[in-house]
């Protein structure tokens, strides 16, 4: 029973480290753990991670682009 426990705790260990390794601290279970690591809405936001942070910047390049082209065609 021991043997089956210390594996259970094993396979937790590394399902939880292998969580913050891919979502960061701050996304990690959802954003549960952000408070117990005392991160406020900044730090948040600056500890996603590489993919979400690339994502957000391309989302924010296609408004801007939509809001250009709007814009021009507009005439203002």
């Amino acid at each position: 029973m021991a043997k089956v426990f210390a594996i259970l705790m094993m396979v937790a260990g590394i399902w939880v480290g292998v969580e913050l390794f891919t979502e960061g601290r701050a996304g990690a279970f959802g954003g549960r753990l952000a408070p117990l690591f005392g991160m406020d809405e900044t730090e948040i936001a600056q500890d996603a991670p590489l993919g979400h942070r690339a994502g957000g910047s391309v989302a924010e390049a296609h408004r801007d682009s939509e809001n250009r082209l709007d814009r021009l065609l507009t005439g203002e």
